[in-house]
């Protein structure tokens, strides 16, 4: 899977070419499927066994992340309607990622959960390549940016 960064600045990415405010929230939802699934490391400390691992194997689905959306979304002062469209428009670029991105040898991206187990993915790299999605991805959210702050500059575009 693209690294939490890569996953980050695809949802500044979107927020840069959607005019989205405020970006925290996309990026959080692009975040979250991660976020989410790091939990499985409490079985480090507590004897959970390989249980837990299933338990929270659904929210990194797209029904699982839409119940979770619903709990998150009251952690901000935002209107509600749209801190979930902006945290859903986040999470949604991250399992288009993952879906696109991924190659594993065994279990790919559950996307249809809970209709069916059948895992799913294009697999145009291995997770350790990340790196080829990750300098892309920077140079084109650094050109995004230039550009912008360029067409701010100019007197042409006023």
């Amino acid at each position: 899977m693209p690294d939490l960064v890569s996953h980050a600045i695809i949802g500044l990415l979107l927020c840069e070419l959607l005019n989205i405010k405020p970006k925290s929230l996309v990026v959080l939802g692009a975040l979250l499927p991660d976020l989410l699934s790091k939990f499985e490391l409490l079985h480090l400390f507590f004897p959970f066994g390989d249980r837990l691992y299933w338990i929270l194997m659904p929210l990194h689905t797209p029904i699982g992340l839409i119940l979770a959306t619903f709990l998150v979304i009251h952690f901000f002062n935002y209107n509600k309607k749209r801190s979930y469209i902006l945290i859903t428009l986040g999470w949604v670029s991250h399992i288009l990622a993952d879906w696109m991105i991924n190659r594993h040898l065994y279990i790919g991206s559950f996307l249809w959960f809970p209709f069916s187990w059948k895992t799913s993915e294009i697999g145009i790299a291995w997770p350790e390549e990340f790196y080829l999605v990750l300098i892309p991805l920077v140079t084109i959210y650094l050109l995004i940016r230039f550009l912008k702050r360029i067409s701010d500059i100019l007197p042409i575009t006023k």
